[in-house]
């Protein structure tokens, strides 16, 4: 697998494409990603979602290591391209 630039590996992105609607995300997890994906910090995921600021961040761990990428921001792109959410997302 390569690399590009945003540190994001190719060859996941492949995965992902031709992997099922929801790339092996749990329902809590893509109840989470459009809040990643809209900048939300854990505490306000965990406001929004009745939910511990720590468990916010593990679900945000687990999005981040399911589809391989480092950081928020690779989160959010892949959720965008792959029609993961929605580009507007949620008000913050």
């Amino acid at each position: 697998m390569r690399r590009v630039a945003s540190g994001v590996l190719i060859g996941r992105e492949r995965e992902l494409r031709e992997g099922s609607n929801r790339r092996g995300l749990t329902e809590r997890e893509t109840e989470v990603l459009p809040l990643v994906a809209a900048g939300l910090a854990n505490r306000e995921i965990a406001e929004r979602l009745f939910i511990s600021h720590k468990t916010a961040g593990v679900h945000v761990s687990n999005i981040l290591g399911k589809l391989g990428v480092r950081g928020r921001v690779d989160a959010a792109t892949i959720a965008l391209r792959h029609s993961l959410v929605v580009a507007n997302g949620p008000d913050r």
